[in-house]
Protein backbone atom coordinates (compact mmCIF):
# COMPACT_ATOMS: atom_id res chain seq x y z
CA UNK A 1 0.00 0.00 0.00
CA UNK A 2 1.37 3.44 -0.94
CA UNK A 3 0.79 6.31 1.47
CA UNK A 4 -0.05 9.83 0.33
CA UNK A 5 1.47 12.59 2.42
CA UNK A 6 -0.18 15.97 2.87
CA UNK A 7 1.05 19.27 4.27
CA UNK A 8 -1.67 21.36 5.91
CA UNK A 9 -0.88 24.91 6.98
CA UNK A 10 -2.71 28.02 8.05
CA UNK A 11 -1.16 31.07 6.42
CA UNK A 12 -1.66 34.79 6.95
CA UNK A 13 -0.60 37.39 4.39
CA UNK A 14 -0.45 41.16 4.87
CA UNK A 15 -2.74 43.55 3.03
CA UNK A 16 -2.07 44.15 -0.65
CA UNK A 17 0.80 41.63 -0.79
CA UNK A 18 1.89 39.84 -3.97
CA UNK A 19 3.74 36.55 -4.35
CA UNK A 20 6.32 35.92 -7.04
CA UNK A 21 5.10 33.84 -9.98
CA UNK A 22 5.36 30.20 -8.88
CA UNK A 23 3.86 26.73 -9.20
CA UNK A 24 3.39 23.60 -7.13
CA UNK A 25 4.46 20.35 -8.82
CA UNK A 26 1.63 18.34 -7.22
CA UNK A 27 -0.98 21.10 -6.96
CA UNK A 28 -2.51 22.97 -4.06
CA UNK A 29 -5.97 23.32 -2.53
CA UNK A 30 -7.01 26.10 -0.18
CA UNK A 31 -9.87 27.51 1.85
CA UNK A 32 -10.05 31.25 2.59
CA UNK A 33 -10.77 31.92 6.26
CA UNK A 34 -10.67 35.74 6.13
CA UNK A 35 -9.91 38.52 3.66
CA UNK A 36 -9.37 38.02 -0.06
CA UNK A 37 -7.07 35.84 -2.16
CA UNK A 38 -6.73 37.04 -5.74
CA UNK A 39 -5.22 34.50 -8.16
CA UNK A 40 -3.78 35.23 -11.58
CA UNK A 41 -3.32 32.11 -13.71
CA UNK A 42 -3.31 31.51 -17.45
CA UNK A 43 -4.38 35.09 -18.23
CA UNK A 44 -7.35 34.94 -15.85
CA UNK A 45 -7.84 36.74 -12.51
CA UNK A 46 -10.19 35.21 -9.93
CA UNK A 47 -11.01 36.61 -6.47
CA UNK A 48 -11.74 34.26 -3.58
CA UNK A 49 -13.38 35.65 -0.43
CA UNK A 50 -13.79 34.22 3.08
CA UNK A 51 -15.69 30.92 2.76
CA UNK A 52 -14.42 30.18 -0.77
CA UNK A 53 -12.12 27.33 -1.73
CA UNK A 54 -9.67 27.13 -4.62
CA UNK A 55 -7.47 24.59 -6.39
CA UNK A 56 -4.26 25.04 -8.37
CA UNK A 57 -3.63 22.08 -10.68
CA UNK A 58 -0.15 20.53 -10.62
CA UNK A 59 2.37 22.66 -12.49
CA UNK A 60 0.04 25.65 -12.97
CA UNK A 61 2.10 28.85 -12.79
CA UNK A 62 0.30 31.57 -10.85
CA UNK A 63 0.64 34.80 -8.85
CA UNK A 64 -1.26 35.39 -5.60
CA UNK A 65 -2.36 38.81 -4.36
CA UNK A 66 -4.26 39.70 -1.21
CA UNK A 67 -6.99 42.28 -0.80
CA UNK A 68 -6.90 45.45 1.32
CA UNK A 69 -7.42 43.49 4.55
CA UNK A 70 -4.87 40.78 3.76
CA UNK A 71 -5.84 37.11 3.82
CA UNK A 72 -5.88 34.09 6.08
CA UNK A 73 -6.24 30.64 4.50
CA UNK A 74 -5.80 26.92 5.07
CA UNK A 75 -3.52 25.41 2.41
CA UNK A 76 -3.24 21.69 1.59
CA UNK A 77 -0.46 20.30 -0.59
CA UNK A 78 0.39 16.74 -1.61
CA UNK A 79 4.00 15.83 -0.81
CA UNK A 80 6.35 13.10 -1.94
CA UNK A 81 7.98 10.92 0.69
CA UNK A 82 10.85 12.84 2.28
CA UNK A 83 9.79 16.22 0.83
CA UNK A 84 9.66 19.14 3.25
CA UNK A 85 6.59 21.40 3.09
CA UNK A 86 7.21 24.94 1.89
CA UNK A 87 5.06 28.02 1.94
Amino acid sequence: MRATLFAVAQIEQESASTSPKHMHPRGETGYVLAGQVIMQRAGETVTFNAGDSFHQPPGAWHVVHTGPDGAKAIIIRVLQKGEEPTQ
